[in-house]
């Protein structure tokens, strides 16, 4: 349903900023929330009404920061959903669009293709493996059905072809648009687990050289738009249409409870960054290397079990 997707989207980062722990409301002392309190009072007080991680935030002042929440406490849904943009507020706007890292044609992403049939067959699948198992109960034997799909290719590449035609035809739109655009913001979303980054720290090493503990390297299980120079180039000559990107994507985090190799179970968890395009060159100065970005090997496995028990009745 067209303007539910984004909707999604912009409230998983209501619920982070505004939630703890996406359950509790955060109050100020006399009990009230975000919502509950004028603009003025929030701006005075934002830090008490917001749980807002500055890990998150890239190229922002604190008026930024005061700036940003404040935008995401007064958006409103565009009363026409299926004109520009998605969202807006008092001076300004928030357009959202998915990429990907698979091929993307005509008919759509690779990825989703593939999603999409694999979930019709192994719909088609269950239903059969149901209709099995109440027409010859198994009483002793766990019986079960298993439908794999395995990733199509995925590229940086990919990624950034994605990126710049999505990007092409939404500043498209914005130019026509007529509405306020003295704040424009733009919410990427990657939805897929495809892509790793390695720091390339080591590219110039010399080869048996010790440097102790004076640099750690970054990698990632996932893609951070932060850490892309390639990207983040291309988007600051952007920097008078568009001051903000939210970029969300999906990380996987450990479970610290586990031991062994059970310790290797990760959780996913939706996060994103806030990134500043007009900083961009003060951020590239605090990425002396590139970094590389590949793509994982990822199988998705959806399976049934079934043994049947006798129902005893009097």
């Amino acid at each position: 349903m067209r303007g539910q997707r984004e909707k999604e989207c912009l409230n998983t980062i209501i619920m982070s900023v505004f939630y703890d722990q996406n359950k509790k409301l955060i109050k100020d002392l006399k009990g009230k929330a975000y919502s509950e309190v004028s603009e003025e009072q929030f701006l005075q007080d934002y830090l008490f009404y917001t749980n807002i991680k500055y890990e998150y935030l890239f190229g922002l002042t604190q008026e930024d920061v005061k700036e940003i929440v404040n935008i995401l406490r007064k958006w409103e849904p565009n009363r026409k959903p299926s004109e520009f943009p998605d969202f807006v507020f008092d001076n300004g706007f928030i357009e959202h669009f998915q990429i990907t890292s698979s091929l993307e044609t005509k008919k759509g992403a690779q990825q989703i293709i593939n999603e999409k049939d694999f979930e019709r067959k192994t719909k088609q699948t269950q239903k059969e493996f149901i209709n099995q198992c109440e027409k010859t109960p198994s009483f002793e034997k766990v019986r079960s059905c298993s439908s794999s799909m395995q990733n199509p290719e995925h590229s940086h590449d990919y990624f950034i072809k994605s990126v710049k035609e999505n990007l092409t035809h939404h500043l498209e739109s914005l130019d026509k648009y007529n509405g306020n655009k003295e704040i424009g913001i733009l919410m990427i979303e990657n939805t897929e687990f495809a892509l790793s980054m390695l720091e390339n720290i080591f590219e110039e090493w010399l080869d048996g050289m010790s440097h102790g503990d004076l640099r750690k390297q970054q990698s990632f299980m996932c893609y951070r738009l932060s850490r892309d120079k390639k990207l983040l180039n291309y988007f600051y000559s952007f920097r008078n249409k568009i001051k903000y990107i939210i970029y969300c994507y999906t990380d996987f985090v450990r479970d610290e409870n586990q031991k062994g190799l059970a310790a290797s179970y990760c959780n996913p968890v939706k996060k994103f960054e806030i990134i500043k395009i007009d900083s961009i060159p003060y951020l590239l100065k605090l990425l002396p290397w590139d970094f590389i970005i590949g793509s994982l090997t990822v199988n998705r496995i959806s399976s049934m079990y079934n043994i049947s028990s006798k129902n005893e009745i009097g």
